[in-house]
C-alpha cells in the first residue's frame, strides 16, 4: 500500500507540473529542473512538519478570543513556517541553475513547482495518517491551495524584477503577507466551515477568487516574457481531455482501494464526496487554465473576479441580444484562427447568396488586435489582383463556430480609416459587419 500512497501522492501534485508542458511553457531540458524543484519541495514540507511537530509544538498566543487566538497560531506555524518553507526550493534551484531563470514564465513555473512538491509531501503523510485515502476532496484542494499562496510570491518578484520600472521591493513583502495570510485563511477556515451555515460557500468562492488571481499571474508572465509567442496556440480541448484523464485514473484507483481495502459503501461515499465540490472546482480550474488571452506585453493588476462570465453574443443580424456563459480568457474559435497568422491563405463566404466578396478570397492575416474588453480581432488584407483592401476578422463565439469541423467562421468587418485602430475603446459594433466567412489554406 506505500508504494500505491507515494505514486498518488507524486501524481495527484505532477499533473499540474505536466500542464506547463501542456501549454507548451516547459521542455525536456527544463523537466529534470523541474523536477529537482519537485522533489526539494515535498522535502520542504517534512521540514516543515519537523518544526511544527519538534520545535513549535508549544507554541500559542495567550488571547481571550479565542478564534483570534487560532488564526494566529495558524498564520504563524502554518502560513508563515509553509511559505517560508516553499521558499526554500526555489532559492536552492535559483542558485544553481540560475540560466534557467531568465524569464518572467521560468519564475512563475519553478514557484508553481516547489509548491506542488510541497502539497504532494503534505498528501503522503495525509495518506499515511488515513489508511487506504490518497485522493479525496482534501487532497485535492489543498493541492490547489499550496499553488495560489505561492503564485502571489512569484507576481511580486516578477513584477519587480521584469515589468515595473519603479523598483518597490515593498510590494514584494506585501504579497509575501498575503500569501502567508491565504495559506492561514485555509487551514484556518477548514475548522469552521461545517459549524457555519452555508459555509461551503465562503469556501467555493475563496477558491473561485484564487483560480483568478492564479490565471491573471501565469498569463502576465506570459505576456512580459521575451519568449513570448502570440502563434504559438494553446490547444484547449486537448489539454482539457488530457487533465481530465489523469483525474479520472485518481478517482478510478481510490475507489478501487477504497471498495477492496475497506467497502463499497466507504468508495461511493469518497467518490459521491470528491466529485459534488472539489470535482466542480476541478472542471473550473482546468478550463480557466487552459483559456490564456495572450496579449504581448500587457499586465493586469491582481484583483478579485470570478473566472467565468457572461457575455453577449453577435448580433449582426438585428437578433435580440442574449447572454451565455463563459469561462475568462481566451475564446475556443481564437485557436483555430491563430495557425492562420502570418500565413497566406483564403476567405470563402458562408453563404454564396448576396455575398459580399462574391467569391473566395486570397488574403494574408497580419496580427491581432483588441479593442475595448480584450476583445480580439485579426487585422486582414486581400492579397490578390493588385488589391490590399484592409479588413478586421472577429472570431464567431456563438452558435456553429465552425464549416467541416476545421475552418473557423469569422465575422468580416470593413476598416474606413486605419487610425480607428489605435482606439481601443471600439467594439465590434464600431466595425460595419460585411458577411460571415470562414478561413481555409486552400
Amino acid at each position: 500500500m506505500t508504494i500505491i500512497y507515494f505514486i498518488a501522492a507524486f501524481f495527484s501534485s505532477w499533473i499540474w507540473v505536466d500542464y506547463f508542458k501542456l501549454i507548451g511553457v516547459s521542455d525536456i531540458k527544463k523537466t529534470k529542473y523541474l523536477l529537482i524543484t519537485f522533489i526539494l519541495g515535498a522535502s520542504s514540507f517534512y521540514l516543515f512538519n519537523l518544526i511544527n511537530t519538534n520545535i513549535l509544538d508549544q507554541f500559542e498566543f495567550i488571547l481571550k478570543n479565542k478564534t483570534l487566538n487560532h488564526f494566529l497560531i495558524t498564520a504563524t506555524k502554518i502560513g508563515l513556517l509553509g511559505e517560508v518553507s516553499k521558499m526554500i526550493p526555489v532559492l536552492i534551484v535559483y542558485f544553481l541553475f540560475r540560466k534557467n531563470f531568465k524569464e518572467p514564465i521560468d519564475v512563475f513555473m519553478f514557484f508553481s513547482v516547489a509548491a506542488l512538491g510541497f502539497s504532494a509531501g503534505e498528501n503522503l503523510l495525509y495518506s499515511f495518517k488515513n489508511t487506504s485515502y490518497f485522493f479525496n476532496e482534501k487532497i485535492i484542494l489543498r493541492t490547489f491551495g499550496e499553488l495560489f499562496s505561492s503564485s502571489l510570491m512569484a507576481y511580486g518578484i516578477i513584477g519587480y524584477r521584469f515589468y515595473h520600472k519603479h523598483k518597490k521591493p515593498l510590494k514584494i513583502i506585501i504579497l509575501f503577507f498575503f500569501a502567508v495570510l491565504l495559506h492561514a485563511f485555509y487551514d484556518f477556515w477548514l475548522d469552521y466551515e461545517l459549524i457555519v451555515n452555508y459555509g461551503f460557500i465562503i469556501t467555493f468562492l475563496y477558491f473561485m477568487f484564487m483560480i483568478s488571481i492564479y490565471a491573471i499571474g501565469l498569463t502576465n508572465s506570459l505576456n512580459v516574457s521575451s519568449v513570448f509567442d502570440s502563434i504559438q496556440t494553446i490547444h484547449s480541448k486537448e489539454i482539457i481531455k488530457t487533465l481530465f484523464v489523469y483525474y479520472l485514473i485518481l478517482i478510478i484507483a481510490q475507489f478501487l482501494v477504497l471498495s477492496f481495502s475497506l467497502s463499497f459503501t466507504k468508495a461511493y461515499e469518497n467518490l459521491e464526496n470528491t466529485i459534488w465540490f472539489s470535482g466542480i472546482i476541478v472542471v473550473v480550474m482546468i478550463n480557466r487554465l487552459t483559456k490564456l488571452k495572450k496579449i504581448k506585453g500587457r499586465w493586469e493588476h491582481v484583483k478579485l473576479q470570478l473566472p467565468f462570465t457572461f457575455y453577449k453574443i453577435d448580433t449582426f443580424n438585428g437578433r435580440k441580444t442574449r447572454y451565455k456563459f463563459k469561462f475568462q480568457g481566451e475564446i475556443f474559435n481564437e485557436i483555430f484562427v491563430d495557425p492562420y497568422l502570418n500565413k497566406i491563405s483564403y476567405m470563402a463566404p458562408l453563404s454564396q447568396r448576396n455575398s459580399y466578396i462574391v467569391k473566395t478570397k486570397k488574403i494574408f492575416i497580419e496580427r491581432k488586435v483588441y479593442f475595448k474588453n480584450d476583445e480580439c480581432f485579426y487585422l486582414t488584407r486581400i492579397v490578390e489582383d493588385g488589391n490590399e483592401e484592409l479588413y478586421l476578422l472577429k472570431p464567431k463565439n456563438s452558435g456553429k463556430s465552425l464549416v467541416r469541423k476545421k475552418y473557423p467562421i469569422v465575422a468580416l468587418l470593413s476598416v474606413y480609416d486605419t487610425d480607428d485602430l489605435k482606439n481601443k475603446n471600439l467594439t465590434v459594433h464600431d466595425f460595419q459587419f460585411r458577411e460571415w466567412v470562414f478561413i481555409k489554406y486552400h
